[in-house]
Protein backbone atom coordinates (compact mmCIF):
# COMPACT_ATOMS: atom_id res chain seq x y z
CA UNK A 1 0.00 0.00 0.00
CA UNK A 2 1.40 3.67 -1.00
CA UNK A 3 2.81 5.36 2.21
CA UNK A 4 1.46 8.78 2.68
CA UNK A 5 4.12 11.73 2.76
CA UNK A 6 3.70 12.37 6.40
CA UNK A 7 4.12 8.53 7.42
CA UNK A 8 7.28 8.33 4.99
CA UNK A 9 9.08 11.36 6.69
CA UNK A 10 8.30 10.05 10.10
CA UNK A 11 9.49 6.37 9.54
CA UNK A 12 12.98 7.98 7.82
CA UNK A 13 13.56 10.47 10.24
CA UNK A 14 13.24 7.89 13.30
CA UNK A 15 15.42 5.58 11.92
CA UNK A 16 18.39 8.06 10.93
CA UNK A 17 17.67 9.32 14.83
CA UNK A 18 18.30 5.34 15.80
CA UNK A 19 21.61 5.45 13.67
CA UNK A 20 22.68 8.71 15.58
CA UNK A 21 21.46 6.85 19.31
CA UNK A 22 23.69 3.97 18.12
CA UNK A 23 26.38 6.32 17.06
CA UNK A 24 26.33 7.72 21.01
CA UNK A 25 27.20 4.34 22.42
CA UNK A 26 29.71 3.09 19.77
CA UNK A 27 32.15 5.74 20.81
CA UNK A 28 34.96 3.70 21.00
CA UNK A 29 37.94 6.23 20.78
CA UNK A 30 37.13 7.15 24.87
CA UNK A 31 35.49 5.56 27.48
CA UNK A 32 32.05 7.60 26.64
CA UNK A 33 30.98 10.24 24.56
CA UNK A 34 31.13 12.77 27.19
CA UNK A 35 34.89 12.20 27.73
CA UNK A 36 35.21 12.02 23.82
CA UNK A 37 33.77 15.48 24.12
CA UNK A 38 35.57 17.21 26.64
CA UNK A 39 39.01 15.72 25.09
CA UNK A 40 38.19 17.13 21.80
CA UNK A 41 37.29 20.57 23.41
CA UNK A 42 40.82 20.75 25.42
CA UNK A 43 42.59 19.40 22.17
CA UNK A 44 41.32 22.43 20.63
CA UNK A 45 41.69 25.37 23.18
CA UNK A 46 45.23 23.84 23.69
CA UNK A 47 46.46 23.27 19.83
CA UNK A 48 43.65 24.35 17.95
CA UNK A 49 43.15 21.11 16.72
CA UNK A 50 42.00 17.71 17.99
CA UNK A 51 43.17 13.73 16.37
CA UNK A 52 40.94 13.12 13.47
CA UNK A 53 39.30 10.23 14.12
CA UNK A 54 38.37 11.59 17.87
CA UNK A 55 36.76 14.86 15.60
CA UNK A 56 35.24 12.36 13.62
CA UNK A 57 33.16 10.44 16.43
CA UNK A 58 32.51 13.89 18.31
CA UNK A 59 30.77 15.19 15.30
CA UNK A 60 28.45 11.89 14.67
CA UNK A 61 27.80 11.41 18.79
CA UNK A 62 27.85 14.31 20.18
CA UNK A 63 27.18 17.38 17.56
CA UNK A 64 24.45 15.63 15.62
CA UNK A 65 24.08 12.38 17.90
CA UNK A 66 22.35 14.87 20.45
CA UNK A 67 19.46 16.06 18.46
CA UNK A 68 18.86 11.90 18.77
CA UNK A 69 16.77 11.91 22.05
CA UNK A 70 15.31 15.20 22.10
CA UNK A 71 13.58 14.02 18.03
CA UNK A 72 12.45 11.17 19.86
CA UNK A 73 10.85 12.81 22.34
CA UNK A 74 9.09 15.38 19.61
CA UNK A 75 8.02 12.97 17.09
CA UNK A 76 6.32 10.59 20.42
CA UNK A 77 4.53 14.03 21.48
CA UNK A 78 3.55 14.71 17.93
CA UNK A 79 2.10 11.89 17.03
CA UNK A 80 0.28 11.12 20.66
CA UNK A 81 -1.78 14.19 20.35
CA UNK A 82 -1.75 14.20 16.21
CA UNK A 83 -5.29 12.52 16.55
CA UNK A 84 -6.57 13.13 20.00
CA UNK A 85 -10.09 15.06 19.77
CA UNK A 86 -11.34 14.32 22.98
CA UNK A 87 -10.19 14.02 26.65
CA UNK A 88 -12.00 10.37 26.74
CA UNK A 89 -9.63 9.44 24.26
CA UNK A 90 -6.21 9.31 26.16
CA UNK A 91 -7.61 6.15 27.81
CA UNK A 92 -7.55 4.37 24.48
CA UNK A 93 -4.05 5.68 23.81
CA UNK A 94 -2.81 4.69 27.18
CA UNK A 95 -4.24 1.08 26.14
CA UNK A 96 -2.12 0.77 22.94
CA UNK A 97 0.92 2.38 24.67
CA UNK A 98 0.95 -0.03 27.88
CA UNK A 99 1.54 -2.97 25.50
CA UNK A 100 3.88 -1.04 22.66
CA UNK A 101 5.81 0.73 25.62
CA UNK A 102 5.41 -0.57 28.65
CA UNK A 103 5.64 -4.06 28.58
CA UNK A 104 8.46 -4.05 25.92
CA UNK A 105 10.91 -1.52 28.46
CA UNK A 106 9.86 -4.38 31.30
CA UNK A 107 11.02 -7.40 28.63
CA UNK A 108 14.33 -5.89 28.07
CA UNK A 109 15.17 -4.73 30.95
CA UNK A 110 14.78 -7.96 32.50
CA UNK A 111 16.49 -10.01 29.43
CA UNK A 112 19.61 -7.10 30.23
CA UNK A 113 19.30 -8.28 33.67
CA UNK A 114 19.29 -12.11 33.16
CA UNK A 115 22.59 -11.82 30.95
CA UNK A 116 24.12 -9.94 33.37
CA UNK A 117 23.27 -12.66 35.94
CA UNK A 118 24.40 -15.48 33.55
CA UNK A 119 27.54 -13.91 33.59
CA UNK A 120 28.36 -13.30 37.06
CA UNK A 121 27.89 -9.53 37.49
CA UNK A 122 24.25 -9.78 39.01
CA UNK A 123 22.90 -11.41 41.82
CA UNK A 124 19.33 -13.38 41.06
CA UNK A 125 17.27 -11.99 43.72
CA UNK A 126 13.48 -10.53 43.82
CA UNK A 127 14.97 -7.00 44.60
CA UNK A 128 17.59 -6.83 41.83
CA UNK A 129 14.97 -8.21 39.43
CA UNK A 130 12.33 -5.57 40.53
CA UNK A 131 14.75 -2.85 39.86
CA UNK A 132 15.98 -3.83 36.48
CA UNK A 133 12.56 -4.17 35.62
CA UNK A 134 11.39 -0.82 36.77
CA UNK A 135 14.63 1.53 36.94
CA UNK A 136 16.97 0.14 34.05
CA UNK A 137 19.75 -0.99 36.60
CA UNK A 138 21.29 -2.80 33.91
CA UNK A 139 19.90 -1.84 30.23
CA UNK A 140 20.80 2.49 30.98
CA UNK A 141 20.11 3.36 27.64
CA UNK A 142 16.31 2.56 28.29
CA UNK A 143 16.46 5.67 30.41
CA UNK A 144 14.13 7.29 27.22
CA UNK A 145 11.83 5.12 27.49
CA UNK A 146 11.14 5.24 30.85
CA UNK A 147 10.85 9.21 30.65
CA UNK A 148 8.08 9.14 27.88
CA UNK A 149 6.62 6.50 30.03
CA UNK A 150 6.32 9.09 32.75
CA UNK A 151 4.70 11.69 29.68
CA UNK A 152 2.77 9.46 28.63
CA UNK A 153 0.77 9.18 32.24
CA UNK A 154 1.03 13.16 32.18
CA UNK A 155 -0.99 13.34 28.69
CA UNK A 156 -3.93 14.60 30.35
CA UNK A 157 -2.01 17.36 31.98
CA UNK A 158 -0.83 18.24 28.66
CA UNK A 159 -4.44 17.97 27.09
CA UNK A 160 -5.31 20.64 29.30
CA UNK A 161 -2.72 22.89 28.95
CA UNK A 162 -2.84 22.99 25.67
CA UNK A 163 -6.58 23.72 25.03
CA UNK A 164 -5.53 27.48 24.78
CA UNK A 165 -2.88 28.79 22.38
CA UNK A 166 -1.51 31.41 24.92
CA UNK A 167 -1.73 28.87 28.07
CA UNK A 168 0.41 26.60 25.68
CA UNK A 169 2.98 28.98 24.49
CA UNK A 170 2.99 30.44 28.53
CA UNK A 171 4.15 26.87 29.85
CA UNK A 172 6.51 26.27 27.12
CA UNK A 173 8.31 28.99 28.28
CA UNK A 174 7.50 28.23 32.17
CA UNK A 175 9.89 25.08 31.52
CA UNK A 176 12.33 27.29 29.85
CA UNK A 177 12.72 28.98 33.14
CA UNK A 178 12.99 25.69 35.06
CA UNK A 179 15.57 24.69 32.76
CA UNK A 180 17.47 28.25 32.97
CA UNK A 181 17.48 28.08 36.87
CA UNK A 182 18.24 24.23 37.14
CA UNK A 183 14.64 23.45 38.89
CA UNK A 184 14.72 19.66 39.51
CA UNK A 185 11.31 17.93 38.96
CA UNK A 186 10.97 14.66 41.00
CA UNK A 187 11.41 11.66 38.38
CA UNK A 188 11.04 13.45 35.39
CA UNK A 189 13.71 16.03 33.03
CA UNK A 190 12.49 19.09 32.35
CA UNK A 191 14.40 19.34 29.40
CA UNK A 192 12.38 16.02 28.04
CA UNK A 193 8.66 17.69 29.00
CA UNK A 194 10.23 20.41 27.08
CA UNK A 195 10.44 18.31 24.05
CA UNK A 196 7.28 16.37 23.98
CA UNK A 197 5.42 19.72 24.90
CA UNK A 198 7.05 20.81 21.34
CA UNK A 199 5.43 18.05 19.56
CA UNK A 200 2.95 18.60 21.32
CA UNK A 201 2.48 22.27 20.54
CA UNK A 202 3.03 21.47 16.89
CA UNK A 203 -0.03 19.00 16.47
CA UNK A 204 -2.44 20.84 18.36
CA UNK A 205 -1.65 24.24 16.83
CA UNK A 206 0.78 23.97 13.36
CA UNK A 207 -0.41 20.31 12.09
CA UNK A 208 -0.35 22.20 8.11
CA UNK A 209 2.87 23.18 8.62
CA UNK A 210 4.62 20.51 10.13
CA UNK A 211 3.08 18.07 7.55
CA UNK A 212 3.52 20.39 4.83
CA UNK A 213 0.15 20.03 3.65
CA UNK A 214 -0.24 22.43 1.06
CA UNK A 215 1.69 22.17 -2.11
CA UNK A 216 3.38 24.48 -4.46
CA UNK A 217 6.21 27.60 -4.39
CA UNK A 218 4.58 28.81 -1.04
CA UNK A 219 5.09 25.93 0.80
CA UNK A 220 8.94 25.44 -0.78
CA UNK A 221 9.20 29.25 0.52
CA UNK A 222 8.15 28.66 3.75
CA UNK A 223 10.17 25.52 4.35
CA UNK A 224 13.05 27.38 3.19
CA UNK A 225 12.70 30.06 5.68
CA UNK A 226 11.66 27.80 8.28
CA UNK A 227 15.01 26.13 8.00
CA UNK A 228 16.96 29.13 7.87
CA UNK A 229 15.72 30.51 11.06
CA UNK A 230 16.57 26.70 12.58
CA UNK A 231 19.79 27.18 11.14
CA UNK A 232 19.77 30.59 12.86
CA UNK A 233 18.72 29.80 15.89
CA UNK A 234 21.47 26.90 16.43
CA UNK A 235 23.91 29.49 15.52
CA UNK A 236 22.83 31.65 18.10
CA UNK A 237 22.78 28.41 20.90
CA UNK A 238 25.93 27.95 19.91
CA UNK A 239 27.26 30.94 20.73
CA UNK A 240 25.20 31.37 24.22
CA UNK A 241 26.81 27.87 25.46
CA UNK A 242 30.33 29.35 24.83
CA UNK A 243 29.23 32.36 26.71
CA UNK A 244 27.62 30.51 29.33
CA UNK A 245 30.98 28.55 29.73
CA UNK A 246 33.12 31.50 29.87
CA UNK A 247 31.15 32.96 32.29
CA UNK A 248 30.32 30.14 34.01
CA UNK A 249 26.44 30.69 33.66
CA UNK A 250 25.55 26.58 33.82
CA UNK A 251 21.54 27.30 33.52
CA UNK A 252 22.21 29.97 29.75
CA UNK A 253 24.68 27.04 28.96
CA UNK A 254 22.15 23.75 29.55
CA UNK A 255 19.06 26.04 28.14
CA UNK A 256 21.35 26.60 25.08
CA UNK A 257 21.76 23.26 24.36
CA UNK A 258 17.90 22.34 24.85
CA UNK A 259 17.29 24.91 22.27
CA UNK A 260 20.35 24.09 20.14
CA UNK A 261 18.92 20.55 19.66
CA UNK A 262 15.48 21.14 19.00
CA UNK A 263 16.01 23.55 16.35
CA UNK A 264 18.56 21.15 15.02
CA UNK A 265 15.44 18.33 15.04
CA UNK A 266 13.25 20.76 13.51
CA UNK A 267 15.73 21.93 10.64
CA UNK A 268 16.37 18.17 9.86
CA UNK A 269 12.52 17.73 9.35
CA UNK A 270 11.71 20.70 7.63
CA UNK A 271 14.72 19.46 5.06
CA UNK A 272 13.15 15.54 4.79
CA UNK A 273 9.82 17.76 3.46
CA UNK A 274 11.78 19.33 0.96
CA UNK A 275 12.02 16.28 -1.28
CA UNK A 276 9.84 13.65 -2.53
CA UNK A 277 11.10 10.22 -0.25
CA UNK A 278 10.65 7.21 -1.28
CA UNK A 279 9.02 4.04 0.13
CA UNK A 280 10.18 2.85 3.50
CA UNK A 281 12.11 -0.21 3.39
CA UNK A 282 11.14 -3.02 6.14
CA UNK A 283 14.79 -2.51 8.19
CA UNK A 284 13.45 0.65 8.74
CA UNK A 285 10.58 0.23 10.23
CA UNK A 286 12.07 -2.11 13.37
CA UNK A 287 12.80 1.15 15.53
CA UNK A 288 11.91 -0.19 18.98
CA UNK A 289 13.50 -3.58 18.91
CA UNK A 290 16.93 -1.78 16.69
CA UNK A 291 17.04 0.50 20.07
CA UNK A 292 16.93 -2.24 22.41
CA UNK A 293 19.19 -4.74 20.69
CA UNK A 294 22.27 -2.22 19.88
CA UNK A 295 23.27 -1.74 23.28
CA UNK A 296 23.78 -5.40 23.95
CA UNK A 297 25.15 -5.81 20.72
CA UNK A 298 28.33 -3.21 21.53
CA UNK A 299 28.59 -4.50 24.48
CA UNK A 300 29.19 -7.70 22.67
CA UNK A 301 31.87 -6.18 20.58
CA UNK A 302 33.46 -5.05 22.79
CA UNK A 303 34.07 -8.32 24.65
CA UNK A 304 34.95 -9.65 21.70
CA UNK A 305 37.93 -7.23 20.86
CA UNK A 306 38.94 -7.11 24.61
CA UNK A 307 39.45 -10.98 24.46
CA UNK A 308 41.08 -10.35 21.03
CA UNK A 309 43.49 -7.72 22.97
CA UNK A 310 42.71 -5.46 20.74
CA UNK A 311 43.08 -1.65 21.92
CA UNK A 312 41.05 0.69 19.38
CA UNK A 313 42.38 3.74 21.00
CA UNK A 314 46.11 2.76 19.31
CA UNK A 315 44.25 1.79 16.11
CA UNK A 316 42.55 5.25 14.86
CA UNK A 317 41.26 3.43 11.52
CA UNK A 318 40.41 0.81 12.53
CA UNK A 319 38.16 2.62 15.68
CA UNK A 320 36.47 4.51 12.79
CA UNK A 321 35.41 1.14 10.87
CA UNK A 322 34.09 -0.60 13.74
CA UNK A 323 32.56 2.55 14.72
CA UNK A 324 30.37 3.07 11.46
CA UNK A 325 29.79 -0.50 11.19
CA UNK A 326 27.93 -0.48 14.44
CA UNK A 327 25.28 0.67 13.16
CA UNK A 328 24.78 -1.64 10.03
CA UNK A 329 25.68 -4.54 12.51
CA UNK A 330 22.77 -3.86 14.64
CA UNK A 331 19.98 -3.01 11.66
CA UNK A 332 21.12 -6.57 9.88
CA UNK A 333 21.29 -8.50 13.66
CA UNK A 334 17.72 -6.61 13.98
CA UNK A 335 16.64 -7.85 10.53
CA UNK A 336 17.99 -11.14 11.09
CA UNK A 337 16.08 -11.93 14.76
CA UNK A 338 12.83 -10.34 13.14
CA UNK A 339 12.95 -13.12 10.82
CA UNK A 340 13.48 -15.64 13.18
CA UNK A 341 11.31 -14.39 16.13
CA UNK A 342 8.86 -13.58 13.55
CA UNK A 343 8.71 -17.07 11.88
CA UNK A 344 8.95 -19.24 15.05
CA UNK A 345 8.14 -17.45 18.04
CA UNK A 346 5.75 -14.49 16.88
CA UNK A 347 4.30 -13.35 20.41
CA UNK A 348 7.81 -12.55 21.35
CA UNK A 349 8.47 -10.61 18.71
CA UNK A 350 5.34 -8.69 19.07
CA UNK A 351 6.31 -8.15 23.15
CA UNK A 352 9.80 -7.09 22.46
CA UNK A 353 9.37 -4.77 19.21
CA UNK A 354 6.31 -2.93 20.75
CA UNK A 355 3.75 -4.82 18.46
CA UNK A 356 5.59 -2.68 15.56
Amino acid sequence: MEQDAFSRRVFIMSFLLSLLVILIHAVNLADSNVILETTVREAIQLSGRADPGMWIENLFSNTLGQMAVPGFFMISGYLFFRTLHNFREIGDKWRRRFWSLLVPFGAWNVILYCMYGVMGKAAFTLQNLSSAAVHYTYNPTFWYLYQLILLTVLAPVFYLLLRRLPTAVFVMLGVLILIYTMWDLPEINEDAIFYYFIGAFGARFCRDIVECNSSGRKTCTGNVAIIATMALTIGVCMWLGVQGTITGNIGLWVLSRVLERSAMVLLLWFLLCMFHLPQVRDFMKNGFFLYGVHYPLIKMVNLILSLCRIDLTEHAVLALMVYFAIPVLSVAVTCFLKTILGRYLPMVWRILSGGR
